[in-house]
């Protein structure tokens, strides 16, 4: 194979790899308007123009000015956008391109003592400038992606932790491809090795980005499952509820009549005294069977009154105020992962206050603008070991940070005088 031949199909494998960077930058942006197939057979015909440009001439700024025409174009009929968004992610990229390509020029002139101008004709600076440009361009844009998501508060922890590892993959791959390109370039041969090395090096990178996104996925697929599975849980909880509610208050509306005999007789007898008793004994038995205030959210409801059954069955004294009278932006599995993790910290906070008198939570609920505040406090006894003091609102705080972080919110979290206390805006 000639080495003429190699640099042909080098150029073009390139481009493939240039159409996963464009699709890439263009997913972090926009929300898809098309199914899978048709989107396919956009970046298929993408891609074929780029390679037709890029065999044709080594003017790489010709390649570049169909790149950014064809991002916009791609962007107009496959994605859903605005004009200025299109032209703005547009001319984004266009900079992107150029930064990478100003900085590999950079890398070989510091590195090599090569010419920018060598990389215009066929040979190992070209291959070299091509390989890096495309390393470079491609953690740009998954880091721009990042960035575009933290503003829109998409829950990206698992993105800004793996920033650091990826960062340091593309450092490699660029000093492995120098070293590979020294090599040949002092050889002054473009062999079927350092071919095979180069696009290697490329098809790495693309499948370390590539399996990034569908971890991310699988990681946020996880945790929408877990949302579920609690709101499912406590729904089917509050349903159970219900049920055992509804007999208990058949039986008191059967035996209704008999409490009110009993209660004419005791007056009719003088005892009164004994009558008052048993009407306030008979009034405290009704407010046992009755639920926390009905609201027009079903999540609050359900949550609400599934909490308050547990904190009487820890003979915790539980106090809620709730006070919704609008249209709430948190969805209902968010909400059930605020309310669900500050209840479950705060009860198990109070199992560890041996007077039972003591134990007592106090949640308020309300709105402020177009803000929920949900506030919480509970007691918590300083003396209890290390694994449950920093447990008592530790666990699953995480998962209410990430949750307000998403919404433009924010936590706060602060104790004193025995008393601990959580404030969620979102």
């Amino acid at each position: 194979m000639s080495e003429y031949l190699i640099y042909k199909i080098f150029e073009g494998i390139s481009v493939f790899f240039e159409t996963f960077i464009v699709h890439q930058y263009i997913s972090a942006f926009f929300e898809k308007k098309r199914d899978k197939i048709i989107i396919a057979f956009g970046y298929m015909g993408f891609c074929a123009g780029l390679m037709l440009f890029s065999l044709s001439s080594k003017i790489m700024m010709i390649s570049a000015l169909y790149t950014v025409i064809g991002i916009f174009i791609l962007i107009t009929l496959l994605y859903k956008s605005g004009i200025v968004l299109r032209l703005f992610s547009t001319i984004l990229f266009a900079v992107i391109v150029m930064t990478s390509e100003a900085f590999c020029s950079s890398i070989l002139e510091i590195l090599g003592g090569i010419d920018v101008a060598e990389v215009m004709t066929y040979g190992m600076p070209r291959v070299f400038f091509i390989t890096v440009a495309k390393i470079v361009q491609i953690f740009i844009v998954k880091f721009v992606g990042i960035i575009i998501k933290l503003r829109r508060y998409e829950k990206t922890d698992i993105e800004v932790k793996r920033v650091l590892p990826l960062f340091i993959t593309q450092i490699l791959s660029v000093l492995i491809t120098y070293h590979i390109a020294a090599s040949g370039i002092e050889y002054g041969y473009f062999g079927l090795t350092v071919f095979i090395s180069i696009i290697g090096i490329l098809y790495i990178n693309g499948m370390i980005f590539w399996y990034f996104d569908n971890i991310k996925a699988a990681y946020e697929y996880k945790s929408l499952n877990e949302a579920a599975e609690i709101k499912l849980k406590h729904q089917t909880q509050y349903y159970e509820l219900m049920e055992i509610k509804q007999k208990e208050t058949d039986c008191i509306r059967h035996d209704i009549r008999k409490h009110l005999n009993y209660i004419e007789s005791l007056i009719e007898s003088g005892l009164h005294e004994d009558a008052k008793r048993y009407s306030h004994e008979l009034d405290e038995q009704f407010q046992s069977t009755a639920l926390i205030d009905e609201h027009s959210y079903m999540i609050i409801n359900t949550f609400l009154n599934v909490e308050k059954i547990k904190a009487e069955e820890e003979n915790i004294n539980l106090s809620i105020c709730v006070n919704i009278c609008r249209e709430m932006k948190v969805s209902n599995p968010d909400l059930g992962i605020i309310l669900g993790n500050i209840f479950e910290n705060a009860i198990e906070a109070c199992r560890y206050i041996s007077n039972v008198n003591e134990r007592r939570i106090k949640l308020d609920v309300y709105q402020r603008d177009d803000m929920l505040l949900i506030e919480m406090e509970n007691v918590y006894n300083p003396d209890a070991k290390l694994k449950t003091r920093i447990g008592r609102h530790g666990y699953g705080l995480k998962n209410i940070q990430r949750v307000a972080v998403k919404y433009g919110g924010d936590v706060m979290v602060t104790s004193s005088n025995n008393i601990f206390f959580v404030r969620v805006i979102v």
